[in-house]
């Protein structure tokens, strides 16, 4: 009984040992460390294309008092993307409008017509994109002025006038415009 109780032990023994070596197995790791992501980033700026750049609240305003049929003038500016990835660069114009004095009867003293008379024609790098009514251009909510990369610049110009078939209807009235840049990623529009 002894012998085939150690035969029972030395038969555990070898099954223990085999049972241990399917366990065993190869392998190899290899760690990648110091990983780093930064997000992009879109930086409007508007100025003169030179050494001065302008950024919300610090943009100049236009003013202009007196104007009349035949009348015109123009702002010439630059908007650069100061950012790191590309963007899409839109332009929304928003107004009020009072009829002001009127010298002349216009039907009702509340009468504002400025803003159906009043032309703005808008330029991207020397392309016409647009030349229609404040009105006009109030209605479209934002309006594409193209792409502009990482980096790059796009000289808009913006002229506005009245043509000379305009007649007393304007008299006193006043326009009170705002207009808004917006710089995109690329591929999303306001």
């Amino acid at each position: 009984m002894k012998g085939a109780l150690l035969s029972l032990v030395l038969v555990g023994m070898v099954l223990m040992g085999a049972g241990a070596g399917t366990w065993a197995y190869f392998s190899d790791t290899e760690t990648s460390t110091g990983n780093y992501i930064a997000a992009g980033t879109l930086d409007l700026k508007l100025g003169d294309g030179a050494s001065t750049w302008y950024d919300d609240p610090s943009i100049p305003s236009y003013t202009v008092t007196n104007v009349y049929p035949g009348w015109g003038d123009w702002l010439d500016f630059y908007a650069k993307n100061f950012g790191t990835i590309d963007g899409d660069l839109y332009m929304k114009v928003t107004y009020t409008e009072s009829g002001g004095d009127n010298p002349e009867a216009e039907g009702s003293p509340d009468d504002a017509v400025l803003d159906d008379n009043l032309y703005v024609a808008v330029y991207v790098d020397g392309t016409l994109l647009d030349n229609q009514t404040l009105s006009w251009w109030a209605s479209q909510g934002y309006y594409s002025l193209g792409s502009l990369t990482a980096g790059s610049m796009a000289h808009i110009k913006i002229e506005v006038y009245i043509p000379t078939t305009v007649g007393n209807e304007i008299q006193g009235d006043e326009v009170t415009i705002d207009v808004e840049f917006k710089l995109m990623q690329s591929g999303y529009s306001p």
